[in-house]
């Protein structure tokens, strides 16, 4: 089953595994995954981005949909969601680059024992996690649904073209198909006559 590859992300398509972040966030819309690019350059361009240098990445590593900016989503098919050429995966960095914690908000656990001297005096970390970009939820507006019906009512049109496409193809067979019975049917009316 498909599982996101990135730091801290763990969306599936394992129904059974799914996070409740992931369930909530698909009654809005469709998470889908995708795969890394083959080409060696573009595909280590996505590994320093997200940086995956520590995992193996194969050909079944997959990343979801909310790691990508909306720009590189191709939506234009109704059954498939495709990355565009030039897609390139985004962190979406925490809002609070630095979290300070002093020596004071810290207490001594008395379980432990724990010497407040054996703590560092600062916590100082950069938490790099994958989150759902503000603007992914944004632009699923009236604008999108707009552009889904359009997209819907293209993709029928060219579907109801090509079923007339097809029937007239049909049309002409059968009249082929006529015209040569009637040729065999006078051929045999002749051979039976000359025999």
């Amino acid at each position: 089953m498909p599982r996101c590859v990135a730091n801290g992300c763990e969306n599936t398509t394992d129904i059974k595994k799914k996070p409740a972040a992931q369930v909530e966030l698909e009654k809005i819309m469709r998470i889908t995954f995708h795969s890394f690019p083959s080409d060696p350059i573009r595909r280590a361009e996505w590994i320093r981005i997200l940086q995956l240098e520590n995992k193996i990445i194969g050909r079944s590593s997959r990343l979801c949909c909310l790691h990508f900016k909306e720009e590189y989503i191709d939506r234009s098919s109704l059954v498939y969601v495709r990355l565009k050429e030039n897609a390139v995966p985004h962190v979406f960095e925490n809002m609070y680059d630095d979290i300070k914690i002093g020596i004071t908000d810290l207490k001594c656990d008395k379980e432990t024992n724990t010497s407040l001297s054996l703590l560092p005096k600062k916590l100082n970390t950069r938490d790099k996690e994958t989150r759902i970009s503000p603007e992914r939820i944004c632009n699923m507006n009236s604008s999108n649904m707009e552009m889904i019906g359009k997209a819907t009512s293209a993709e029928i049109k060219h579907l109801r073209q090509r079923i007339q496409t097809l029937k007239r193809q049909i049309w002409r067979k059968e009249k082929k198909i006529e015209t040569m019975r009637i040729i065999v049917e006078k051929f045999k009316i002749e051979t039976v006559i000359r025999g």
